[in-house]
């Protein structure tokens, strides 16, 4: 009734090479997809009342990123300092030239306050966590955002009075890096 399938030499041999040629397909297969699939961090930038999005900017874990603008009170120039991690972003220092309206005057423990050649007064280490970060765009003076080595022009890109939310997202896809 049942007959006995007899595996010759050569058809093992082949069933082998077909195994192991079928085993490394499937690794490289999948290396391919962690690699191009995970998660891609990005840094944007949406329009508060409408949800529109104006840009987004992919980093990676750590990466730094300012904004820069004219104080709308004392005139003097301020830059914040931003640490870009996977799931919030860090305000990282603070460079300001005069006191004003929402310009620290004192410093905690762990934050350390310095002088710039030019007069500034840079305060770092702020390591203050802020899950959304919101800006007006000054209608008189523009706000400047560096990142990835561009600088962008917030009110050519938002608009004049555009309230913007800067917040750092995670979508999977292909990374093309």
């Amino acid at each position: 009734m049942y007959q006995k399938i007899s595996w010759g030499r050569e058809n093992k041999k082949y069933f082998l090479i077909a195994v192991f040629v079928s085993a490394v397909l499937l690794c490289f297969t999948a290396l391919f997809f962690k690699l191009n699939l995970e998660p891609s961090c990005f840094f944007t930038l949406r329009n508060v009342e409408t949800g529109e999005v104006y840009a987004q900017y992919r980093y990676t874990e750590g990466d730094k990123c300012s904004i820069a603008f004219v104080h709308s009170i004392n005139k003097t120039p301020v830059t914040e300092g931003y640490i870009l991690c996977r799931d919030r972003i860090v305000l990282d220092y603070c460079l300001y030239y005069s006191f004003g309206a929402g310009v620290a005057t004192e410093i905690s423990r762990e934050q350390m306050l310095s002088y710039t050649n030019d007069g500034g007064m840079l305060i770092s280490n702020i390591n203050y966590e802020i899950p959304e970060l919101i800006y007006f765009v000054g209608t008189i003076s523009d706000h400047i955002l560096r990142i990835n080595g561009e600088e962008i022009s917030l009110r050519n890109l938002c608009g004049k009075s555009s309230k913007v939310s800067f917040t750092v997202e995670q979508k999977i896809g292909l990374n093309r890096r």
